[in-house]
């Protein structure tokens, strides 16, 4: 009850300031106080009597002595009740309808959260249906290329001739062959051969399985696709690849045969270096796949004459009558073989048949000229070597699919 004094005593002070009874301030605080213990007692009504009348006569008399009678303090004690309550009453509504909107307003917040979330579950759903039809799509495609190579391929198996093409795809990247049926060819030149070195005694090779040759050098695109790298000199995806040693080129071919994309039954291979001279000869014996005249060289070869101190992209010159392009000229073409000397006549007739090189060395051999040499280092016999870990801007390789039997 003593919370509501000050309310009551303020509006008695109002009241008294006005009609000029300031000093009765103090009376009416002592009504209120008089009054609420009247109160307080009014409630034991039937219990201490005496107690309850004293307290009554003081309030009455407080009332009378600041000229309020009793009934109207009473009255406006309890008008500042309502007052005060109706104040509370207005607060709480007030808080009330304040938290009901931050309520709201979180809830439409959550709302707009959840909207948002279910539309980027959306968008990611629909990203990832996107995705998977793509790979899908990819795969059909994958599919139906790997099913028109199968059937290129059993038609090829049925009747193969020299110079069949063969297209293959690896990591999306196109590589082309051209067959090279078993067969016996003259390795080496003649004595006559213009331009001929002592290290190219001719001699009788028989090749025992046949074998698809690179329809030309390996590119940069090809190398970079399988590599990761490209360390060549001269840029160009159609470009043949350069500056590989032997042991690069070795590194190349083990990872092509990794991915397993090798046509079945063969493997990916340097060529041995009788089976390049019979690539490269495709059923010739004279000094180039075309005949013996020089003059007729430019057309198949990029060499000391005509590149401009550059290589030049590949197949842009005439191919040799098996579909292979810069056979003569352009870089250098690593083979597998370690260099020696060729069999002698008298030697056995096993060292004849699928030759492999010599069986052991210290540099490797490398064969078609290239476009910072002469025209007789591009000739179909001529011997180049160097160590396996050699390299230059001249030097590149062609790969092989060779039988695994």
């Amino acid at each position: 009850m003593s919370r509501y004094i000050p309310f009551i005593f303020a509006f008695l002070l109002s009241v008294f300031s006005v009609c000029g009874v300031e000093t009765r301030a103090a009376e009416s605080v002592k009504l209120c106080q008089s009054y609420e213990l009247w109160e307080e007692w009014d409630a034991l009504k039937g219990g201490d009597t005496e107690k309850y009348e004293r307290l009554k006569a003081e309030h009455n008399r407080t009332a009378r002595t600041v000229g309020v009678p009793p009934e109207e303090a009473k009255a406006e004690t309890e008008r500042i009740r309502r007052q005060e309550q109706q104040e509370k009453t207005r607060k709480e509504r007030e808080q009330q309808e304040k938290t009901r909107k931050e309520q709201e307003r979180q809830e439409e917040a959550r709302k707009v959260q959840e909207q948002q979330e279910k539309a980027r579950k959306v968008q990611e759903q629909q990203e990832e249906a996107r995705k998977v039809r793509e790979q899908q799509e990819k795969e059909r495609k994958e599919r139906e290329q790997q099913e028109e190579e199968r059937k290129e391929r059993e038609q090829q198996e049925g009747e193969r001739k020299a110079g069949d093409l063969l297209r293959w795809t690896i990591n999306d990247v196109k590589f082309r062959f051209h067959y090279c049926p078993a067969g016996t060819f003259m390795m080496g030149s003649p004595a006559e051969e213009t331009g001929r070195h002592g290290n190219e005694t001719p001699h009788q090779i028989m090749l025992t399985q046949g074998f698809w040759m690179g329809e030309t050098e390996v590119t940069q695109e090809q190398w970079e696709s399988i590599m990761g790298d490209n360390p060549s000199k001269f840029k160009g995806a159609k470009l043949p690849v350069e500056c590989v040693s032997w042991d690069d080129c070795q590194d190349f071919v083990k990872k092509l045969n990794a991915l397993g994309t090798a046509p079945k039954g063969y493997t990916f291979a340097l060529p041995t270096e009788a089976q390049w001279e019979y690539a490269c000869r495709a059923g010739s014996t004279t000094a180039y796949c075309f005949g013996d005249d020089v003059y007729l060289l430019d057309a198949y070869c990029w060499d000391s004459d005509n590149s401009d101190e550059k290589t030049h992209k590949v197949g842009i010159k005439k191919a040799n009558v098996w579909g292979l392009y810069d056979m003569h000229g352009n870089v250098w073409e690593w083979c597998s073989d370690w260099y020696g000397q060729y069999p002698r006549p008298t030697a056995s007739a096993s060292k004849r048949i699928d030759p492999v090189g010599a069986s052991f060395g210290t540099i490797r051999v490398s064969r078609g000229g290239s476009w910072y040499y002469e025209l007789e280092h591009c000739r179909s016999a001529f011997r180049y070597y160097c160590t396996p870990d050699f390299d230059n801007a001249d030097w590149g390789v062609r790969v092989a699919l060779v039988s695994d039997e």
